[in-house]
């Protein structure tokens, strides 16, 4: 039995990155070339 219904989430992507000494956001800095918020977004669209 396939379960065929939507999914949804809520990412919830803020913060500064002062920790990080970072004049640009946390969500928005390169690892391994590619945003972190990226990561976390196709971690749930890849996620059955």
């Amino acid at each position: 039995m396939t379960n065929d219904f939507p999914k949804y989430a809520i990412i919830v992507a803020g913060g500064s990155g002062s920790r990080m000494q970072s004049a640009i956001p946390k969500q928005f800095l390169l690892l391994a070339g590619i945003p972190v918020l990226m990561h976390t977004m196709r971690a749930f669209h890849q996620s059955k």
